[in-house]
């Protein structure tokens, strides 16, 4: 693999920083911090020219360490994301995503995220391979406590050239000819074709991400603290008071005050799950409009 070096990046930051004001960021690696002593020289350069600017990137949860969120967070970084793809073991293991972390560095990784004033976003994907409703249910679970600042739920499209492209191929549920991938807006629209790994079907596998997506289950329309660990989810706006997870559009959301660049922003406790009007207002489709978009940059 090819990288830049953080000194040519650094450069080319400050030029467009000087040249056209621009004062945010989006690192587009898909892994920034796969390599940490080249993040750390990267956060160096850039607190060391004092560059006016926010910034945000992919994290890995077997890289993250106290020293590397704490040089990130100095150098203006303010949001990270997180592919926690399952909250069951089984399906992060060899049979499903095969990826090599584990829940509880995914929890680590969280904390040092919140340690350090790090705005967290995390995604899941149902759909992989051995995934049941009960370890879907899991993943559910898993974001609800790990309680981040959005959590979003999508349907398995199988990258190409990946492990998971080449057994969905030969086990005939792929036509490589038609076959473009897909999006989670995709999958809402049902402008594609799922891709079945698991027992569970296409549109269940739908179904399931709207209603994660909604923050709501099926089942007892009785509301639990997330910070109490699991229990019966609501399906309904029955549940009152005011909620640490609510749909913005399709894609769950812990609600925040605004901070500034140079601010934490501020942590507000967990309180009860509930489904928000405006998610059923407007339908299951995420980010329509920008202003409300969580995605938007803060």
């Amino acid at each position: 693999m090819r990288v830049r070096r953080p000194e040519a990046v650094v450069d080319e930051m400050q030029h467009v920083v000087e040249r056209h004001g621009v004062g945010e960021f989006r690192f587009e690696d898909c892994t920034l911090t796969a390599d940490p002593a080249r993040v750390r020289e990267l956060c160096e350069r850039i607190t060391a020219r004092r560059l006016p600017i926010v910034w945000n990137c992919d994290v890995r949860a077997d890289t993250a360490s106290d020293q590397l969120f704490a040089a990130m967070r100095a150098a203006g970084c303010r949001r990270v994301f997180l592919g926690v793809e399952s909250g069951s073991e089984k399906i992060l293991g060899a049979e499903g995503a095969d990826k090599a972390i584990r829940l509880d560095q995914v929890r680590a990784t969280v904390r040092l995220a919140k340690k350090h004033g790090l705005r967290i976003n995390s995604s899941f994907v149902l759909g992989l391979p051995g995934e049941t409703r009960e370890t879907a249910l899991e993943s559910f679970r898993f974001a609800l406590e790990l309680d981040p600042d959005y959590a979003m739920f999508s349907v398995l499209a199988p990258v190409v050239g990946s492990k998971l492209f080449a057994r969905a191929v030969k086990e005939g549920k792929i036509d490589v000819a038609r076959y473009r991938g897909a999006h989670y807006l995709s999958a809402y629209a049902h402008s594609v074709d799922i891709v079945e790994m698991s027992e569970l079907k296409a549109d269940e596998l739908v179904e399931l991400m709207r209603r994660f997506n909604a923050g709501s289950m099926p089942g007892p329309a009785t509301c639990s603290s997330a910070s109490s660990g699991p229990g019966p989810w609501p399906s309904s706006d029955a549940c009152s008071g005011e909620p640490c997870i609510s749909s913005r559009g399709g894609v769950l959301r812990r609600p925040r005050g605004r901070a500034g660049p140079d601010e934490s922003p501020p942590r507000q406790p967990s309180a009860r799950l509930v489904r928000s009007q405006s998610a059923q207002e407007r339908g299951a489709w995420p980010c329509r409009r920008w202003a409300s978009c969580p995605w938007r940059p803060s």
